[in-house]
């Protein structure tokens, strides 16, 4: 884990003298860190940090993780923690975020005090039946069957 921010993981704004708790937000498949650039209006003694993931906003440039597991696993590598923090992921984000939690599990590091979904099933529920081929297909396929859905990876 890391003490500081890497391209993956930024602080919205420091607050070291007041912040009681860390707040790692993960965007949805699509989004990028800036989706939660207000919450530093959250309180005072949540410091907001948000993961930017490689393909995405600033990082559009960069190749995307190849599998949930690596795009968790990198993650984890760059958590800056320094006391208690919780995970809030949306959509897509709620699925990293879970993995995020499983892996510092895995490796027996400190947990989320909270682990917060937005936007997505319960992880057992699966896809949708009308979606489970999704990923299968190509992207100008996809964009012409289901033209609002984001790209799916493997995981």
């Amino acid at each position: 884990m890391s003490s500081a921010s890497s391209p993956l993981l930024r602080c919205v704004e420091q607050r070291e003298a007041t912040v009681q708790l860390q707040l790692i937000c993960f965007p949805h498949a699509g989004g990028s860190a800036s989706s939660y650039n207000a919450w530093v209006s959250l309180s005072d003694i949540i410091e907001v940090w948000v993961v930017q993931p490689p393909g995405r906003g600033a990082r559009a440039a960069e190749p995307a993780f190849e599998s949930l597991a690596s795009y968790a696993e990198a993650v984890v590598d760059a958590l800056p923690l320094h006391g208690p923090f919780a995970f809030f992921g949306h959509s897509f984000g709620s699925l990293v975020a879970l993995k995020a939690a499983q892996t510092l599990h895995s490796r027996g590091l400190p947990l989320p005090l909270m682990l917060a979904v937005s936007a997505h099933g319960a992880p057992g529920d699966g896809l949708p039946a009308a979606e489970a081929g999704l990923c299968a297909l190509s992207d100008p396929v996809r964009r012409t069957r289901h033209p609002l859905r984001p790209r799916c990876r493997a995981s």
